[in-house]
């Protein structure tokens, strides 16, 4: 006998979300819930998706273009991942509109990262202008290209989107991730309780750190059991959710606006030691 389904969790991306939502029926009771997805392209829209993700937006870049601005980063460089182009795309065009509102300037050029780093780094040493590089791909090819590039004599300062922030990026990338700059949401330093636990719980049980992908997905699967300990009908649960509005997370609360996205405060960090440490 099939069963209906009306609750979806997932994609990881934005790229395969917004495929998933091109294939749930507008006006029916099939829900998605992402705990990853952050293409602004989903925002103020009232359908049948949510997230635990803060979505992308101008304003969230504000902070990184102060960042860049004060310490007189000009010329970026962006190298991206086309494969999860909806994510790049929207992730490259967000920080430029707030770069150049603050009187930044646009990218000196973008590229796809290519298996071939040779070629990149080529470019990036033919033009003197280059104050910075900034990279939207996963952890394994964001910590390699970095240290491919820093075996080329190449110094510059380094932004990696929270796309590749987590163990695996330090493991991978060593000493020659020092110094990388983050932006996101998630503070591994965080001294709540809750998240406290939450890390304990986690090592003992998988022998890594969590990243913000796995406090996420445990943060939604929380968020989902409260909504069905007071309605375990899934056909209401968009109404259940925008009734409750307000979770506990791992550090602090998260409130759903009625389009069903989240704010979350942003932090600046840096890579030092190989321990991701906000910067102030």
């Amino acid at each position: 006998m099939e069963k209906k389904l009306n609750l979806i969790v997932g994609n990881t991306t934005s790229t395969m979300t917004k495929i998933s939502l091109l294939e749930i029926p507008k006006n029916s009771n099939i829900f998605l819930f992402s705990p990853t997805a952050s293409s602004g392209e989903f925002s103020k829209k009232d359908d049948n998706f949510f997230r635990t993700q803060v979505a992308l937006s101008k304003e969230n870049f504000d902070k990184l273009s102060n960042y860049f601005l004060k310490n007189k980063i000009l010329n970026l460089y962006a190298i991206y991942d086309e494969k999860n182009s909806n994510y790049a795309n929207n992730y490259m065009n967000d920080f430029e509109k707030s770069f150049l509102s603050k009187g930044g300037k646009t990218f000196v050029k973008r590229i796809k990262i290519k298996k071939d780093f040779r070629l990149i780094a080529d470019e990036i040493k033919s033009d003197d202008s280059i104050d910075g590089l900034f990279i939207v791909a996963n952890s394994l090819d964001s910590s390699r290209l970095i240290q491919y590039l820093k075996i080329k004599d190449i110094e510059k300062t380094i932004f990696v989107s929270a796309w590749a922030k987590g163990a695996e990026f330090l493991e991978d990338g060593g000493k020659a991730v020092n110094n990388t700059i983050f932006l996101d949401s998630f503070d591994e330093n965080s001294k709540n309780p809750r998240y406290l636990k939450f890390v304990n719980d986690y090592k003992q049980k998988f022998k890594i750190e969590p990243t913000i992908f796995s406090a996420q997905g445990y943060e939604t699967g929380k968020i989902i059991i409260e909504i069905l300990k007071k309605d375990d009908n899934l056909e209401n649960f968009k109404k259940t959710l925008l009734e409750i509005k307000k979770f506990k997370s791992l550090q602090g609360f998260i409130t759903f606006d009625q389009f069903g996205d989240i704010h979350r405060e942003q932090n600046l960090t840096i890579v030092k030691d190989n321990r991701f440490v906000k910067i102030k």
